[in-house]
């Protein structure tokens, strides 16, 4: 079921509460590619495919849970050549652009912007909505706020961030939501270019409009604000799940977590910070209520055609995890797992890409 965009009128006022109309982001094909789009190599390396296996998982994990929280997710420039961390901006500003001035995204209903390969959603539309009600003034983007200050180049502005309460201060440009019109005032004041960083020139508006950076606040109506207590983004970067301190700790049946530090109940997971943080993340994934759905199926826009995962989330008729092979095209007894059975895949490079997640889900 896709999400339309939700309204009610309040029986204590007359303003009108939107809901999320859609789920966006950027799901480029990274294969050869330097961190601005550039060619480096004109044929795949092992590598390429091992990472481009995992995105396509990662890919897919996100479809599914759109799907059960009832998200439509468009995936702009999907399987087209990554053209550089830029277009983590312009590419949803020529979308949004045209969609709010078209009437398809009306400028007062919630988007919400995450990274393609490694997130996940684990609330619905109603507590975003009302989380951002109780904790956020009108008009704000609100943007996941992460233990680190990264890219490398912005380290020298990290003194000029804004202190706060908890360990999350800086602002991540992987997961964000606000109004429509007010997300497109704020992509198109960061002036990003292709080949920039995009939480780079992220960070650099958000600093202006506080007044510690740069010239004067470009911003008329919007406002970036970073959700430091994870009410709904939560990073996993410097997030250590085996911290007693500071671990995310299961509340009970739904696949629902709470941050120890802050007391919150996330809504939407980013295992951004390396291999170990995508481990940590898998045991949440886990514990989702649709991670062993039977019904999911999505549209593939690169083959055209419906995959359909079984109990335990694997394609039930082509690669495991690449999902471009045919299962009968497959050699069962070198290329499925010898545990479960139920893993098939076309290459090595596949079966290795997909371990690090399918050993602690094999059964």
């Amino acid at each position: 079921m896709k999400l339309q965009a939700l309204s009610h009128t309040s029986r204590d006022s007359n303003v009108r509460d939107f809901g999320v109309t859609l789920v966006i982001t950027v799901a480029t094909d990274r294969r050869g590619r330097d961190q601005r789009g550039k060619l480096i190599r004109s044929s795949s390396s092992p590598i390429d495919e091992a990472v481009r296996a995992e995105d396509v998982r990662g890919l897919a994990l996100l479809r599914r849970s759109c799907h059960h929280f009832g998200f439509k997710l468009e995936a702009l420039r999907e399987g087209l050549p990554f053209t550089g961390f830029g277009s983590k901006v312009l590419e949803p500003l020529r979308f949004l652009e045209s969609a709010v001035q078209s009437g398809a995204v009306p400028g007062e209903d919630l988007v919400v912007f995450t990274d393609a390969y490694d997130t996940f959603f684990a609330a619905s539309d109603g507590e975003i909505r009302a989380k951002l009600k109780q904790h956020f003034p009108p008009h704000s983007v609100v943007f996941s706020a992460e233990r680190w200050c990264w890219p490398e180049e912005n380290k020298s502005l990290e003194h000029l961030f804004p202190p706060s309460k908890t360990p999350y201060r800086f602002l991540n440009s992987g997961g964000y939501v606000g109004r429509a019109q007010d997300v497109v005032e704020v992509l198109r004041a960061a002036g990003t270019h292709p080949e920039e960083d995009d939480q780079g020139s992220l960070q650099r508006l958000f600093l202006r409009q506080e007044a510690s950076y740069g010239g004067p606040n470009p911003l008329a109506r919007a406002r970036i604000m970073l959700d430091y207590h994870c009410h709904i983004f939560q990073p996993h970067a410097g997030q250590d799940l085996h911290d007693d301190k500071e671990a995310l700790e299961s509340i009970g049946p739904g696949g629902r977590w709470c941050n120890r530090v802050t007391g919150s109940v996330p809504c939407l997971f980013h295992a951004n910070g390396g291999l170990l943080m995508k481990k940590n993340a898998m045991r949440i994934v886990e514990t989702m209520p649709w991670w062993r759905e039977t019904s999911f199926s999505y549209n593939n826009v690169q083959k055209g055609g419906e995959i359909k995962l079984d109990s335990c989330g694997y394609d039930t008729a082509r690669c495991a995890t690449c999902h471009q092979v045919p299962r009968s095209h497959l050699n069962e007894a070198l290329l499925r797992c010898s545990r479960c059975k139920r893993a098939y895949y076309c290459s090595e490079i596949c079966q290795r890409a997909d371990w690090a997640t399918h050993r602690t889900a094999c059964r």
